[in-house]
């Protein structure tokens, strides 16, 4: 009788326990929430986090990751054209629990993905369209340094803008 109580016992810790963690896999950084704790400021690196059932490991991939965003423009000389213009970016590694306090994880579309897309038409605005090919590296740099300058403090790190393909009118 009383090995069925341990069984019984052991099976049910078993059973409670087995959802009781995350597993942060390569890549990525994790904070520890807890639903009457908060969260915890310690950034978590890669391997196994214990947690409660009632709690979770918010995970931030802090590998680079590309962006892409079609963009419709007027360049200077009044020709409307639609642009594939790529973003290279990710989110700080010391500053995840800052950007997920003010932020949170769905980062890209609620500060990055306007500004990329306005900070874009802007510079586009001030080239013809025949010059655009031939000034491409100077208006990617342009970019880049607007759009940091747009999104500064909000612990993310922007590395390259590239302009994909540029579809002219007929």
């Amino acid at each position: 009788m009383k090995t069925q109580h341990v069984i019984a016992l052991g099976l049910l810790a078993i059973v409670v326990l087995a959802g009781c963690g995350t597993s942060i896999p390569l890549g990525y950084e994790g904070l520890y929430r807890g639903n009457f704790s908060g969260t915890d400021t310690t950034i978590n690196q890669n391997g196994f986090k214990w947690a409660w059932a009632w709690n979770d490991v918010v995970l931030y991939d802090v590998r680079w990751k590309t962006q892409s965003e079609n963009v419709d423009i007027l360049s200077f000389d009044d020709l409307h054209m639609s642009v594939e213009v790529a973003l290279r970016l990710r989110p700080k590694p010391s500053e995840i629990y800052f950007l997920h306090q003010e932020i949170g994880p769905d980062y890209y579309t609620q500060v990055v993905q306007q500004q990329f897309r306005a900070v874009s038409r802007t510079v586009f605005a001030k080239y013809k369209y025949n010059d655009i090919t031939k000034r491409s590296v100077e208006i990617q740099n342009a970019i880049l340094a607007q759009l940091r300058e747009a999104i500064n403090g909000k612990h993310l790190d922007l590395n390259a803008v590239e302009v994909k393909h540029i579809e002219y009118p007929p």
